[in-house]
């Protein structure tokens, strides 16, 4: 048996990963993966863009394209399993939020920053705009949420099939 969870933006080549996993799992063996999916933290994605667009920078609007990316969808699993030979393949997604009692709590949480921000330090070339783009999606959020309760949304995917 191979479980993964929340490698798949981690990984340059996720069909090499895939493959050596089909290697190292006996016949009839069991993978398990489990993976944000897309649409998760769609909210955050939103008002940086948002946030772009009113700081006239609209021609950096697409660097955020890449976050998209970041999250695969389930067919795309599915997909990478059947191409690297794994059968019985099982899908199951559950969507649900994760609470906050502000923004400011929201963009410093540890599952945020590490599921996305840091993700997004990393792919977007935004680095040096990052510090300030934070700070205006903060004011933001906060303003649309009356510096109050916010949530994001997260879709969690759970894959599993037998080599």
């Amino acid at each position: 048996m191979a479980v993964t969870n929340l490698t798949y933006a981690n990984l340059s080549d996720y069909a090499t990963a895939l493959r050596e996993m089909g290697r190292v799992v006996r016949a009839g063996g069991q993978i398990h993966i489990g993976e944000a999916t897309d649409g998760t933290f769609s909210e955050l994605t939103d008002v940086l863009r948002e946030t772009l667009v009113q700081k006239d920078r609209e021609d950096l609007v697409s660097r955020l394209d890449v976050m998209d990316a970041l999250f695969p969808t389930g067919a795309t699993l599915r997909a990478a399993l059947e191409h690297a030979g794994f059968t019985k393949i099982r899908a199951s997604t559950e969507t649900f939020t994760i609470p906050f009692r502000n923004a400011e709590e929201a963009l410093t949480d540890g599952l945020v920053a590490s599921i996305y921000l840091d993700e997004m330090r990393k792919r977007t070339e935004l680095e040096t705009l990052i510090p300030d783009l934070l700070t205006h999606a903060a004011a933001t959020l906060a303003t649309y949420h009356s510096n109050g309760p916010l949530s994001f949304t997260v879709n969690a995917t759970v894959v599993s099939a037998l080599r």
